[in-house]
Protein backbone atom coordinates (compact mmCIF):
# COMPACT_ATOMS: atom_id res chain seq x y z
CA UNK A 1 0.00 0.00 0.00
CA UNK A 2 1.08 3.67 -0.61
CA UNK A 3 -0.87 5.12 2.11
CA UNK A 4 0.02 4.21 5.95
CA UNK A 5 -2.72 2.12 7.19
CA UNK A 6 -5.17 2.93 10.01
CA UNK A 7 -2.82 0.48 12.32
CA UNK A 8 0.09 1.76 11.13
CA UNK A 9 -0.90 5.52 11.93
CA UNK A 10 -1.90 4.51 15.49
CA UNK A 11 1.61 3.08 16.33
CA UNK A 12 3.25 5.81 14.60
CA UNK A 13 1.08 8.65 16.37
CA UNK A 14 1.99 6.72 19.61
CA UNK A 15 5.73 6.33 19.13
CA UNK A 16 6.00 10.50 18.21
CA UNK A 17 3.39 10.95 21.38
CA UNK A 18 5.62 9.76 23.35
CA UNK A 19 9.07 10.93 22.29
CA UNK A 20 7.41 14.40 21.68
CA UNK A 21 8.25 14.64 26.24
CA UNK A 22 11.11 16.98 24.83
CA UNK A 23 12.57 17.92 21.44
CA UNK A 24 15.83 16.07 22.21
CA UNK A 25 13.64 12.79 22.59
CA UNK A 26 11.62 14.02 19.38
CA UNK A 27 14.61 14.27 17.32
CA UNK A 28 16.26 10.90 18.16
CA UNK A 29 12.92 9.40 17.92
CA UNK A 30 12.23 10.55 14.56
CA UNK A 31 16.08 9.82 13.68
CA UNK A 32 15.44 6.29 14.52
CA UNK A 33 12.52 5.55 12.03
CA UNK A 34 13.32 3.89 9.26
CA UNK A 35 12.88 5.14 5.77
CA UNK A 36 9.46 3.40 5.34
CA UNK A 37 8.39 5.05 8.94
CA UNK A 38 9.38 8.51 7.75
CA UNK A 39 7.23 8.15 4.59
CA UNK A 40 4.07 7.75 6.44
CA UNK A 41 4.98 9.63 9.17
CA UNK A 42 5.01 12.52 5.98
CA UNK A 43 2.25 11.58 4.80
CA UNK A 44 0.33 11.76 7.83
CA UNK A 45 0.60 15.29 7.77
CA UNK A 46 -0.49 15.52 4.19
CA UNK A 47 -4.06 17.25 4.07
CA UNK A 48 -6.56 14.95 2.18
CA UNK A 49 -3.68 12.07 1.02
CA UNK A 50 -6.57 9.84 -0.20
CA UNK A 51 -7.93 11.60 -2.37
CA UNK A 52 -5.34 13.14 -3.52
CA UNK A 53 -3.38 9.78 -4.12
CA UNK A 54 -6.41 8.85 -5.75
CA UNK A 55 -5.98 12.02 -7.67
CA UNK A 56 -2.62 10.99 -8.83
CA UNK A 57 -3.67 7.75 -9.87
CA UNK A 58 -6.15 8.44 -11.90
CA UNK A 59 -3.85 11.28 -13.78
CA UNK A 60 -1.34 8.59 -14.28
CA UNK A 61 -4.00 6.08 -15.42
CA UNK A 62 -6.28 8.67 -17.92
CA UNK A 63 -4.55 8.09 -20.88
CA UNK A 64 -5.05 4.08 -21.08
CA UNK A 65 -8.56 4.45 -19.73
CA UNK A 66 -9.81 6.79 -22.15
CA UNK A 67 -8.18 4.72 -25.00
CA UNK A 68 -9.49 1.94 -24.38
CA UNK A 69 -12.95 3.36 -24.23
CA UNK A 70 -12.39 5.65 -27.69
CA UNK A 71 -11.07 2.35 -29.53
CA UNK A 72 -14.21 0.73 -28.37
CA UNK A 73 -16.71 3.44 -29.07
CA UNK A 74 -14.80 3.60 -32.63
CA UNK A 75 -14.77 0.54 -34.02
CA UNK A 76 -18.46 0.05 -33.32
CA UNK A 77 -19.14 3.00 -35.30
CA UNK A 78 -16.82 1.38 -38.11
CA UNK A 79 -18.76 -1.92 -37.39
CA UNK A 80 -22.13 -0.28 -37.92
CA UNK A 81 -20.52 1.64 -40.96
CA UNK A 82 -18.98 -1.72 -42.96
CA UNK A 83 -22.24 -3.56 -42.57
CA UNK A 84 -24.44 -1.07 -43.72
CA UNK A 85 -22.27 -0.04 -46.54
CA UNK A 86 -20.83 -3.18 -47.80
CA UNK A 87 -21.88 -4.01 -51.52
CA UNK A 88 -20.69 -7.71 -50.76
CA UNK A 89 -22.12 -8.34 -47.87
CA UNK A 90 -25.61 -6.63 -49.15
CA UNK A 91 -25.59 -8.64 -51.95
CA UNK A 92 -24.59 -12.18 -50.10
CA UNK A 93 -27.29 -11.37 -48.11
CA UNK A 94 -29.56 -11.11 -51.06
CA UNK A 95 -28.04 -14.01 -53.08
CA UNK A 96 -28.84 -16.36 -49.46
CA UNK A 97 -32.42 -15.60 -49.78
CA UNK A 98 -32.68 -15.96 -53.47
CA UNK A 99 -31.13 -19.54 -53.01
CA UNK A 100 -33.29 -20.54 -50.21
CA UNK A 101 -36.23 -19.59 -51.68
CA UNK A 102 -35.63 -21.61 -55.04
CA UNK A 103 -34.86 -24.04 -52.62
CA UNK A 104 -38.35 -26.34 -52.16
CA UNK A 105 -39.86 -22.92 -53.27
CA UNK A 106 -38.87 -21.05 -50.17
CA UNK A 107 -39.38 -23.44 -47.20
CA UNK A 108 -35.98 -23.80 -45.64
CA UNK A 109 -35.63 -20.05 -45.11
CA UNK A 110 -39.14 -19.20 -44.36
CA UNK A 111 -38.49 -22.35 -41.77
CA UNK A 112 -35.66 -20.95 -40.28
CA UNK A 113 -37.07 -17.52 -39.58
CA UNK A 114 -37.99 -14.58 -40.98
CA UNK A 115 -37.97 -10.93 -40.68
CA UNK A 116 -41.17 -10.37 -42.28
CA UNK A 117 -44.33 -11.86 -43.18
CA UNK A 118 -43.77 -14.24 -46.19
CA UNK A 119 -44.64 -12.82 -49.40
CA UNK A 120 -46.10 -14.10 -52.60
CA UNK A 121 -44.86 -13.94 -55.82
CA UNK A 122 -44.28 -15.14 -59.41
CA UNK A 123 -42.18 -17.62 -58.49
CA UNK A 124 -44.51 -19.00 -55.57
CA UNK A 125 -44.37 -18.74 -51.81
CA UNK A 126 -41.11 -17.19 -50.77
CA UNK A 127 -39.10 -15.70 -47.87
CA UNK A 128 -39.38 -11.66 -47.42
CA UNK A 129 -36.60 -11.38 -45.43
CA UNK A 130 -34.37 -13.22 -42.58
CA UNK A 131 -32.42 -12.84 -39.04
CA UNK A 132 -28.35 -12.46 -38.73
CA UNK A 133 -29.51 -15.47 -36.89
CA UNK A 134 -30.35 -17.92 -39.38
CA UNK A 135 -26.94 -17.14 -40.81
CA UNK A 136 -25.56 -19.54 -38.74
CA UNK A 137 -28.77 -22.15 -39.09
CA UNK A 138 -27.37 -22.77 -42.69
CA UNK A 139 -25.19 -25.10 -41.51
CA UNK A 140 -27.76 -26.50 -40.28
CA UNK A 141 -30.27 -26.66 -43.06
CA UNK A 142 -30.10 -29.46 -45.72
CA UNK A 143 -30.79 -28.50 -49.24
CA UNK A 144 -32.87 -30.53 -51.71
CA UNK A 145 -30.80 -33.80 -51.65
CA UNK A 146 -30.80 -33.83 -47.79
CA UNK A 147 -26.99 -34.03 -47.51
CA UNK A 148 -25.52 -30.86 -48.56
CA UNK A 149 -26.09 -28.21 -46.15
CA UNK A 150 -27.85 -24.93 -47.39
CA UNK A 151 -24.30 -23.12 -46.29
CA UNK A 152 -22.46 -25.64 -48.33
CA UNK A 153 -24.84 -24.98 -51.48
CA UNK A 154 -24.64 -21.19 -51.34
CA UNK A 155 -21.01 -21.11 -51.42
CA UNK A 156 -20.98 -23.42 -54.17
CA UNK A 157 -22.87 -21.33 -56.32
CA UNK A 158 -21.77 -18.20 -55.40
CA UNK A 159 -18.29 -19.48 -56.19
CA UNK A 160 -19.44 -20.09 -59.41
CA UNK A 161 -20.92 -16.99 -60.45
CA UNK A 162 -19.63 -14.49 -58.31
CA UNK A 163 -16.64 -15.28 -56.43
CA UNK A 164 -15.48 -12.10 -55.28
CA UNK A 165 -18.30 -12.08 -52.59
CA UNK A 166 -17.43 -14.86 -50.77
CA UNK A 167 -14.20 -12.02 -50.01
CA UNK A 168 -16.90 -10.58 -48.05
CA UNK A 169 -14.41 -10.98 -44.83
CA UNK A 170 -12.29 -8.19 -46.24
CA UNK A 171 -15.28 -5.51 -46.23
CA UNK A 172 -15.68 -6.11 -42.45
CA UNK A 173 -12.51 -6.13 -40.58
CA UNK A 174 -14.03 -4.22 -37.75
CA UNK A 175 -16.57 -6.69 -36.30
CA UNK A 176 -14.24 -8.79 -34.45
CA UNK A 177 -13.21 -6.11 -32.30
CA UNK A 178 -17.09 -4.48 -32.29
CA UNK A 179 -18.76 -7.65 -30.47
CA UNK A 180 -16.49 -7.51 -27.45
CA UNK A 181 -18.10 -3.79 -26.91
CA UNK A 182 -20.75 -3.51 -24.31
CA UNK A 183 -22.42 -0.85 -23.64
CA UNK A 184 -22.66 -0.92 -19.76
CA UNK A 185 -19.12 -1.53 -19.33
CA UNK A 186 -18.79 2.06 -21.42
CA UNK A 187 -20.97 3.63 -19.68
CA UNK A 188 -19.22 2.40 -15.93
CA UNK A 189 -15.72 3.60 -17.23
CA UNK A 190 -17.38 6.83 -17.98
CA UNK A 191 -19.23 6.97 -14.59
CA UNK A 192 -15.90 6.21 -12.75
CA UNK A 193 -13.89 8.61 -14.85
CA UNK A 194 -16.09 11.77 -14.16
CA UNK A 195 -16.57 10.23 -10.21
CA UNK A 196 -12.37 10.78 -10.07
CA UNK A 197 -12.70 13.73 -12.51
CA UNK A 198 -15.15 16.04 -10.12
CA UNK A 199 -13.13 14.86 -7.32
CA UNK A 200 -9.46 15.68 -8.47
CA UNK A 201 -11.63 19.17 -9.57
CA UNK A 202 -12.06 19.33 -5.76
CA UNK A 203 -8.71 18.84 -4.72
CA UNK A 204 -7.95 21.71 -6.92
CA UNK A 205 -10.32 24.11 -6.05
CA UNK A 206 -9.30 23.38 -2.28
CA UNK A 207 -5.31 23.98 -3.38
CA UNK A 208 -6.66 27.20 -4.20
CA UNK A 209 -7.52 27.14 -8.10
CA UNK A 210 -6.90 30.61 -9.31
CA UNK A 211 -10.42 31.04 -11.28
CA UNK A 212 -13.06 28.86 -11.94
CA UNK A 213 -13.65 30.66 -15.82
CA UNK A 214 -12.22 27.43 -18.16
CA UNK A 215 -11.58 30.39 -20.75
CA UNK A 216 -9.27 32.04 -18.13
CA UNK A 217 -7.66 28.67 -17.10
CA UNK A 218 -6.47 28.64 -20.48
CA UNK A 219 -4.89 31.44 -20.58
CA UNK A 220 -3.38 31.15 -17.39
CA UNK A 221 0.97 30.37 -17.68
CA UNK A 222 0.65 29.68 -13.99
CA UNK A 223 -1.81 27.15 -13.55
CA UNK A 224 -0.41 24.01 -11.56
CA UNK A 225 -0.29 20.35 -13.08
CA UNK A 226 -3.08 19.41 -11.64
CA UNK A 227 -5.00 22.02 -13.02
CA UNK A 228 -3.89 21.38 -16.66
CA UNK A 229 -4.98 17.80 -16.35
CA UNK A 230 -8.05 18.22 -14.82
CA UNK A 231 -9.14 21.14 -17.69
CA UNK A 232 -7.61 18.71 -20.56
CA UNK A 233 -9.46 15.69 -18.81
CA UNK A 234 -12.64 17.28 -18.18
CA UNK A 235 -12.40 18.24 -22.47
CA UNK A 236 -11.68 14.85 -23.03
CA UNK A 237 -14.00 12.67 -21.22
CA UNK A 238 -16.72 14.88 -22.57
CA UNK A 239 -15.43 14.10 -26.27
CA UNK A 240 -15.29 10.33 -25.21
CA UNK A 241 -19.31 10.45 -23.82
CA UNK A 242 -20.26 12.31 -27.15
CA UNK A 243 -18.14 9.21 -29.00
CA UNK A 244 -19.94 6.63 -27.09
CA UNK A 245 -23.42 8.05 -27.63
CA UNK A 246 -22.78 8.37 -31.21
CA UNK A 247 -21.66 4.70 -31.00
CA UNK A 248 -25.29 3.57 -29.56
CA UNK A 249 -26.93 5.87 -31.94
CA UNK A 250 -25.44 4.50 -35.11
CA UNK A 251 -26.00 0.40 -33.47
CA UNK A 252 -29.30 1.05 -33.22
CA UNK A 253 -29.53 2.11 -36.66
CA UNK A 254 -28.05 -0.99 -38.06
CA UNK A 255 -30.43 -2.70 -35.92
CA UNK A 256 -33.53 -1.24 -37.56
CA UNK A 257 -32.06 -1.24 -41.24
CA UNK A 258 -31.91 -5.27 -40.86
CA UNK A 259 -34.70 -5.26 -39.08
CA UNK A 260 -33.81 -6.75 -35.69
CA UNK A 261 -34.80 -6.67 -32.56
CA UNK A 262 -33.93 -3.08 -31.22
CA UNK A 263 -33.27 -4.42 -27.64
CA UNK A 264 -30.35 -6.96 -29.23
CA UNK A 265 -26.62 -6.87 -27.42
CA UNK A 266 -23.90 -5.70 -29.41
CA UNK A 267 -22.30 -9.08 -28.93
CA UNK A 268 -24.66 -11.42 -30.39
CA UNK A 269 -25.28 -9.17 -33.47
CA UNK A 270 -21.73 -9.07 -34.55
CA UNK A 271 -20.94 -11.70 -32.99
CA UNK A 272 -23.38 -13.80 -34.90
CA UNK A 273 -21.57 -11.82 -38.01
CA UNK A 274 -18.14 -13.37 -37.10
CA UNK A 275 -18.70 -16.62 -36.68
CA UNK A 276 -20.65 -16.85 -39.98
CA UNK A 277 -18.02 -15.14 -41.70
CA UNK A 278 -15.67 -18.07 -40.24
CA UNK A 279 -17.92 -20.67 -41.45
CA UNK A 280 -18.27 -19.03 -44.68
CA UNK A 281 -14.22 -18.76 -44.86
CA UNK A 282 -13.54 -22.63 -43.53
CA UNK A 283 -15.97 -23.15 -46.76
CA UNK A 284 -14.40 -21.13 -49.13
Amino acid sequence: ALLPTKVERIAIEGYIKRASLSEQLEYAGKKDLCVCEKYMLSMMKVDSVDERFECMLFKYQFDDMLKGLLEDATKLIAACEEVKTSARFKELMLDILSFGNQLNAGKIISAIQCTQPKQIDDSGEGAFGFTIKTLLDLSNAKAFDKKTTLLQYIVKKVKASKPDLLKVGEDLPSIRHAKNVDFETLASVLKEMEDKLSIANEIVEAGGARCASLASHMNDLNQTEMESFVLDASTRIKEASDETAEAKKQFKGVLSYFGEDPTMAVKKFFDTLDKFLIELGSMN
